[in-house]
């Protein structure tokens, strides 16, 4: 598999981008319910420092995708559209 992207495929740098930025997205949202009420102050302290960290990475990887996706080859115009979808 190719790094970069190509006019009909992603490359693997896009590809571990992408599912990076689903595990964290998933990760965050697991542990935001775990913030109730009945943690006691250093126990919440801690959880939420860790949701902010998770928060601060997927922000990372993101503007990361999107620099990748500017400086890379769209495989989506290789794609046919069908007429609903343009």
């Amino acid at each position: 598999m190719r790094y970069r992207n190509t006019r009909t495929r992603y490359g693997a740098v896009a590809r571990a981008l992408h599912w990076a930025s689903v595990g964290l997205l998933g990760a965050t949202l697991l542990m935001a319910p775990r913030t109730d009420a009945s943690a006691s102050v250093a126990e919440a302290a801690r959880l939420a420092e860790r949701h902010a960290v998770l928060g601060l990475a997927l922000l990372i990887v993101m503007l990361s995708r999107l620099a990748w996706r500017a400086s890379n080859p769209n495989p989506l115009e290789a794609y046919p559209m069908v007429g609903w979808a343009k």
